[in-house]
Formats: structure tokens, sequence, C-alpha cells
């Protein structure tokens, strides 16, 4: 078994949901945005987003700020970008994850060296945050 019980898995695409206006108090967007190439596909997921967002609720967001350069097929997606897939939002944005080059090797010799070098902000690759209604 995969899930708990009462756990149900849907595949849908992300620009139609099927799911009812304001339906969810929380929603989950994990490096989805930098996947998406085309601009209008990316508005229309985040309209989806906030359709489906209880008026109370919040997204939760974590995604790349920079392209892959080992992979054309994603593009980082920073701060302006954002507010103009989500205007009239509230967006609180703070950089994560020590960049995978480095930090799987660091990481691999010493987990303290690893956690001080994230807290150099130009070093982290992520954008985790809340976006919220006004």
């Amino acid at each position: 078994m995969l899930c708990p019980a009462g756990v149900t898995l849907k595949c849908n695409s992300a620009a139609q949901l099927g799911e009812p206006d304001a339906a969810f108090d929380l929603v989950l967007q994990s490096t989805v945005f930098t996947s998406v190439l085309d601009a209008e596909l990316k508005r229309q997921i985040a309209n989806e987003m906030l359709r489906v967002l209880s008026l109370e609720g919040a997204i939760i967001w974590y995604d790349f700020r920079f392209d892959n350069p080992k992979n054309p097929d994603v593009h980082g997606i920073e701060k302006n970008e954002i507010a103009d897939l989500f205007p009239d939002c509230r967006i609180v944005l703070h950089k994560v994850t020590l960049a995978p080059p480095i930090g799987r090797p660091i990481g691999n010799l010493s987990h303290v060296l690893y956690r001080v070098l994230s807290c150099i902000k130009p070093l982290c690759t992520h954008y985790l945050g809340v976006i919220t209604r006004k």
C-alpha cells in the first residue's frame, strides 16, 4: 500500500485540476514551474492553484531560482516572475538548498560545513516560500 487509508491519489493536468473552487487550505508546488517552459501554461497553472485555494489558504512554493545548465528543459524562476504569476498576493520567499554540485560532495564530507555553506544565500539555488491572498 502506497498511502494510508483515506488518501486518494489523482493524476490531472496542473492547468485543470478538476477540483471545486476553494477546495484546499494548502497547495504545494515543488519544482513545477521551472519545468514548464510555456508562459501561458505557467499562468494557467498559477490561476488554477489560486482557484482551488481557500480564501485564507496558502501555497507552499519550492522551485529553482536558476537555469539548470545540464538540463535545457529546466528554466529558473525569479521573484519578479512569481509576482507576475500571482498578482494581488503576498509572497514571502527564502533562498534555500545549497547548490547541488557544491552540496553533494560537501555533504559527504561534513554536515556542519554543509549547514554553514547553506547560510551563504548566493550559493542557494531554490526559493522556499508561502503565497497568500492579500
